[in-house]
């Protein structure tokens, strides 16, 4: 949705599998499940999807931080992807950053009803400086309205000074923009989903 006519536009759809550990090997036979599922072996299925779609592009993600649980995100959720170039040399004070204060001030929101969730991934494949970015931000929250308001920023201060007395907002601002720049912003809606309870 709205992705407008600049680089990096040249998908309609974003297919994600979220797996705890590595994902499978590439080329695992996955014929019994697809036969359960869809009624074709996999070889059928992947003639079947290539009359339908150009795959574009495959990237392996690694969720670094952030307030997933299972049961929270639905079909209708809209999500805000920020893709992240994270500044040459800042990758550890990132990475640290939004483990030890973005995400207890993120889950503080979610509690809050302010969003649904938010999740921070770096970019393992593939990677280098040659590429566009090196992190995803993911928001999600119930609506459209919701998504195109955004999070309240006074709401956000106070809920900072709140989860993290003592410490200082403002630097926490110029630490995220010393670490780290904005790339680009997606927003996208969940069409379909399928969720394995831990």
């Amino acid at each position: 949705m709205y992705q407008g006519m600049e680089h990096g536009s040249d998908f309609d759809y974003v297919g994600a599998a979220v797996y705890a550990g590595a994902p499978p090997e590439p080329g695992v036979n996955v014929d019994a499940a697809l036969m359960k599922a869809a009624g074709l072996s996999q070889a059928d299925l992947a003639k079947k999807l290539a009359t339908m779609r150009t795959v574009v592009g495959t990237e392996v993600l690694r969720y670094r931080a952030g307030t997933m649980a299972p049961g929270v995100m639905k079909e209708g959720d809209v999500r805000i992807v920020g893709r992240v170039k994270i500044k040459p040399g800042m990758g550890d004070e990132y990475l640290e950053m939004a483990r030890s204060i973005t995400e207890p001030t993120m889950k503080a929101r979610v509690a809050a009803g302010e969003l649904k969730s938010w999740s921070l991934w770096s970019r393992v494949f593939p990677s280098g400086a040659a590429t566009s970015y090196d992190a995803l931000a993911v928001t999600y929250f119930k609506d459209l309205a919701s998504a195109i308001r955004g999070l309240d920023a006074a709401k956000g201060v106070e809920t900072f000074q709140k989860t993290h007395p003592g410490k200082n907002y403002g630097a926490f601002v110029n630490n995220a923009r010393d670490y780290s720049e904005l790339q680009q912003r997606f927003v996208m809606q969940v069409i379909a989903m399928v969720e394995r309870a831990q």
